[in-house]
């Protein structure tokens, strides 16, 4: 048999045994749901921020006018 059969067989199996365990983890996500989580405090922060205004950065000597 080669690689590529073991292979196909290995995932052929994990398939099979992902399909067998997913009624469970189906009535799992029911019974325990995910909480919406807060927005972190940095997120918030990023909010608030102003979009820079280039014209108050100081031109390099390199700049074309």
């Amino acid at each position: 048999m080669s690689v590529l059969g073991t292979v196909g067989i290995v995932v052929g199996l994990a398939v099979i045994v992902l399909m067998a365990l997913a009624p469970t983890l189906v009535d799992l996500n029911e019974r325990h749901p995910v909480r919406e989580r807060d927005e972190s405090p940095a997120m918030r922060a990023n909010k608030n921020r102003q979009p820079l205004d280039l014209r108050m950065v100081r031109q390099g000597p390199y700049v074309r006018t």
